[in-house]
């Protein structure tokens, strides 16, 4: 705990030092009366402000190519607001982007996390929750123009994440079993070869999508932090919001997977997808983001109930 304490301490001060060099240089963020900090992590942080009398959120991004980040991020909330400005699904409207700042600038949207909701929801409103949360993914991928069917390519998914479980296992970090590391990339290579060439659905989702960037409002639920539009396996994404679920809003009951079955179904009921894509894909994938979960430095999950869950994926996947 003390490691995580002090790593989240370490972004505190980094977002605040981003935040005094971007005032200084740039009139456009000098301007906005900044409140309080919302996030923090590697690639920048977001604060919460007011700009010309509206509460924004601002986002400093801290990545190799700033100026395209943030081109990306812009081109893909004016698309969105076609047809996520309205309704009970929508993304916030964009207020402005500055590339030369390496900053964007949204609405604000007040609100819960559907993260945090979650961790004390009662069964039927998780289920009812899930369920909307997977509305939303389906209304972001509903355009012709944001969904199409591919050949799916699992070796580069498995050799990916094959690589990196083998340098995490090398490092033998606390909490992490270094054997099951190696077990889980085993088990991705194997099931790789059958799946070669299969038929998958695509869509150009989140980029990372999981229940912390849902917001619960008033008036919609909002999809926030939106990042890249590259197509990916619609199972991908979901596979990532399960996991991350897992590790953070857990719940009890029958697993599938190393996830919650329960979850599984709720958050699938409204997301179309092809029978081959849940029975086939979505196993393998949620194998892909436990492993990146396992990959990644400790970063606040439990990690007792990471290894839990893929010992249950290892187990049903097994042979």
């Amino acid at each position: 705990m003390a490691q995580h304490l002090g790593g989240i301490m370490d972004e505190t001060l980094a977002a605040a030092e981003i935040l005094a060099a971007r005032r200084a240089a740039h009139p456009e963020i000098a301007r906005i009366e900044v409140s309080e900090l919302i996030a923090a992590g590697r690639r920048g942080a977001v604060f919460r402000g007011v700009d010309d009398d509206v509460e924004v959120a601002l986002r400093l991004m801290h990545v190799p190519d700033p100026a395209t980040a943030v081109a990306r991020m812009a081109e893909a909330l004016e698309e969105l607001a076609g047809h996520m400005a309205d309704g009970p699904f929508r993304v916030p409207r964009l207020v402005s982007a500055l590339p030369e700042a390496a900053a964007i600038v949204t609405q604000f949207i007040p609100g819960r996390t559907l993260r945090d909701r979650l961790a004390t929801a009662p069964e039927v409103e998780r289920d009812d929750r899930l369920r909307a949360a997977g509305q939303w993914f389906a209304q972001l991928v509903a355009p012709p123009a944001r969904h199409r069917v591919g050949a799916f390519q699992p070796q580069f998914w498995a050799e990916r994440r094959a690589a990196a479980l083998d340098r995490a296992a090398a490092k033998d970090r606390p909490g992490r079993d270094p054997q099951m590391a190696r077990a889980l990339a085993r088990r991705l290579e194997e099931m790789a070869p059958p799946l070669r060439g299969a038929r998958v659905t695509q869509g150009r989702g989140h980029g990372d999508f999981h229940a912390g960037k849902l917001i619960l409002a008033p008036d919609a639920l909002y999809g926030v932090d939106i990042e890249g539009a590259h197509f990916l396996p619609m199972v991908k994404e979901l596979a990532r919001f399960l996991v991350h679920l897992e590790l953070r809003a857990p719940r009890d009951g029958p697993g599938w997977h190393g996830v919650s079955a329960a979850d599984c179904t709720a958050l699938l009921a409204e997301v179309p997808l092809a029978p081959h894509d849940e029975d086939a894909i979505l196993p393998f994938m949620i194998g892909v983001e436990l492993g990146d979960a396992c990959a990644r430095p400790p970063d606040g999950a439990d990690d007792a109930r990471l290894m839990r869950a893929i010992g249950a994926y290892l187990a049903a996947t097994a042979p």
